[in-house]
């Protein structure tokens, strides 16, 4: 869906379409077409001769959307429609962008929106300035496809929030970043209910911008690894047949 990048940073966000055949992470083949979203970033260390070699990468995949595909979720259903992600809805080619097509976009000022998108997380007011009225937000298994409440519950389940960024760039007026947003757990968000521990969930976001605001956004988070603060197993919870997780939604 998007494939871009700058000097230093790469990165793609898409979905893979398989059929499930063998046994995964203890559980048993489905024997059917499941998809599954998949994001990546990565570092580039130039050589003495001027190329560039891969030196970090972080890849997550939305295991609660695959699980919730074939009936086995992880996570309550979430208040808005899930399962539908689509890429830019902008002629800029597949995957976006094409690299001719955003050169002499504005990336300077596509950065200061995706900053502000990303302060949105931890802030506790929108910012209207940088967000686009009729935003989309593809947000991935227990969060679903969001024009609006999407961040607010978060905001509601976590305190004291800040976030850790490893990396954030753009090209032309489309942008990413990755890294942890922490905060204190202190309400129910995607049926998990206050630890009250200070916790931190790992994150990888995109953003298009259009007229200088963030016009869409597609977000994958590390749902397994949240599960694994609070001392539970989500790969565990998928095994079981039939489970159905609390409805309290986010």
């Amino acid at each position: 869906m998007l494939f871009f990048g700058d000097a230093e940073h790469a990165t793609t966000t898409s979905y893979g379409n398989v059929r499930w055949s063998q046994e995964l992470f203890g559980i048993p083949a489905q024997n059917t077409w499941v998809y599954f979203r998949v994001t990546d970033f990565y570092l580039l260390r130039r050589t003495e001769s001027g190329q560039g070699l891969l030196s970090w990468n972080l890849m997550m995949i939305d295991w609660a959307d695959l699980f919730r595909q074939v009936g086995r979720p992880v996570l309550p259903p979430a208040a808005l429609p899930e399962g539908l992600v689509l890429t830019a809805a902008a002629n800029d080619g597949v995957p976006a962008p094409l690299s001719v097509m955003v050169v002499g976009r504005n990336s300077t000022e596509a950065k200061l929106a995706a900053e502000a998108a990303l302060d949105e997380w931890v802030n506790s007011e929108r910012s209207g300035k940088w967000i686009h009225d009729d935003l989309t937000f593809y947000g991935p298994g227990g969060i679903g496809r969001a024009t609006s409440r999407v961040i607010k519950p978060f905001r509601e389940a976590f305190a004291d929030r800040s976030v850790e960024k490893d990396m954030l760039f753009c090209e032309g007026n489309y942008c990413a970043a990755c890294g942890k947003l922490w905060g204190k757990h202190v309400g129910t968000w995607v049926g998990q209910t206050a630890s009250e521990k200070h916790l931190f969930l790992r994150f990888g976001m995109h953003w298009r911008m259009e007229n200088g605001k963030v016009r869409e956004g597609w977000a994958v988070f590390d749902f397994p690894g949240l599960l694994k603060q609070l001392g539970k197993d989500f790969f565990e919870i998928a095994r079981r047949p039939n489970q159905i997780p609390s409805l309290t939604a986010a």
